[in-house]
């Protein structure tokens, strides 16, 4: 685990995240978020700083459950083509994917 310095005094050249803080401290353009994932990708779990989270239990997870994001039946016109292409890359799941570029796009093209 890292071990906790004064922020003023960190060295920035030895971890993954560094490259954040140095961005954001130097205020320099917003990194992509492709660039945060590559970075945050590359991290050991070891680097990840635990101590502002609190600890939890089979007990804590006992009663959870996964809310999957509520989808809008729609009736949209595509070229047999692109159709085609989609349900050749995911047989089971080519809207999903379709679904996931869309968002891609909205998300990449939002100020």
């Amino acid at each position: 685990m890292l071990q906790s310095i004064p922020y003023e005094n960190k060295k920035y050249d030895s971890y993954p995240q560094d490259a954040l803080i140095q961005r954001r401290e130097k205020f320099i353009m917003p990194m992509s978020r492709e660039e945060q994932l590559k970075i945050l990708g590359q991290m050991k779990d070891s680097d990840i700083d635990y101590s502002d989270v609190p600890a939890t239990d089979a007990e804590f997870w006992q009663e959870a459950t996964v809310n999957p994001a509520i989808k809008v039946p729609v009736t949209i016109q595509l070229d047999p083509s692109v159709i085609a292409w989609y349900k050749q890359q995911v047989p089971q799941g080519y809207q999903s994917l379709i679904n996931s570029v869309l968002e891609k796009y909205m998300i990449d093209h939002t100020p």
